[in-house]
């Protein structure tokens, strides 16, 4: 039987690519990620955080729409996120912690393994890994 499960290597970014997703709001914003995923049914494989980008491998449910589940990420991670750190909003003179729209790619079980440690190795390569 063949594999039927789909994965989505989905990338979005800070509004205006302002470097924003530092420490504190960083590792909030994967706890909220993890929370939100959890609640709505599907599975994040993967997630990485650059100061003025998300990459994220998820896992939904065939009858999941995905422009609905970036939506409700996006959403509900720029309200929270504004609501615990309120200056943010004025460090960045906007309203928006996210760019309209995002990108993503289709992939199966069999290019996993390259998905995953391209993802793992986005702070390297951007020098902010070890």
């Amino acid at each position: 039987m063949k594999d039927e499960r789909i994965y989505y290597h989905v990338v979005f970014t800070v509004y205006r690519g302002q470097k924003a997703l530092w420490e504190d709001i960083e590792s909030y914003l994967h706890e909220l990620v993890g929370e939100i995923a959890k609640k709505w049914n599907y599975s994040i494989i993967e997630m990485e955080t650059m100061p003025d980008h998300v990459h994220l491998l998820l896992e939904k449910p065939p009858w999941e729409d995905l422009p609905k589940i970036i939506k409700n990420i996006k959403g509900t991670t720029a309200r929270k996120i504004f609501e615990r750190f309120p200056d943010l909003r004025l460090d960045m003179k906007s309203n928006h912690l996210w760019t309209k729209g995002y990108k993503y790619v289709k992939h199966d079980s069999t290019s996993l393994p390259t998905v995953i440690k391209y993802i793992r190795e986005q702070k390297q390569k951007g020098g902010l890994g070890e």
